[in-house]
């Protein structure tokens, strides 16, 4: 499963929401994918404040760890966490995607990703890459990161998708 957005809040008000998530795993399920951007992780793990302005890779690597699940830390730099501490910061991407709707996109991408290839945790950090590297593609043909729309980025995946193959 991928949760995003209001699913995300609506996550943080569930009493043992970490429990369920890591119950996937006790019953041989891939982890969950949350991708949070840092509001929307303060409500997840809001006594994690002061850990997200200081270290965001540490802050996602916390939230993986409680709940079991793979952690896309939305932002400058996106950071990927995995349940076992593994982190991985995304080198792609722009300020075009801080626009709404770009996140549905990521969200779309990783789902599509993950129900064609083998594994979950490869399929979060394939679409994240991807992602950004839509958005730098899309920032090049309009000579600007701020005027990408989400439009653009689903228009760019095809041309991302030929530049970088797993």
């Amino acid at each position: 499963i991928v949760i995003d957005a209001d699913g995300l809040n609506a996550l943080s008000r569930i009493m043992g929401a970490c429990d369920l998530l890591k119950d996937r795993q006790k019953k041989g399920y891939p982890p969950a994918v949350l991708t949070p951007h840092p509001g929307e992780f303060l409500r997840l793990a809001p006594e994690s404040s002061f850990l997200l302005q200081q270290d965001r890779v540490d802050a996602a690597r916390v939230l993986a760890e409680r709940t079991g699940a793979i952690v896309v830390l939305k932002g400058m730099a996106t950071v990927v966490a995995m349940p076992d501490g593994d982190a991985f910061i995304n080198t792609t991407g722009n300020v075009g995607l801080a626009k709404g709707g770009s996140g549905d996109v990521l969200t779309g991408m990783i789902a599509g990703l993950a129900a064609q290839m083998d594994s979950v945790e490869e399929a979060v950090k394939y679409a994240v890459y991807l992602h950004g590297l839509a958005a730098d593609i899309a920032s090049e043909k309009y000579l600007s990161d701020t005027v990408v729309t989400p439009e653009d980025l689903i228009d760019s995946i095809g041309e991302a998708l030929a530049c970088y193959e797993v």
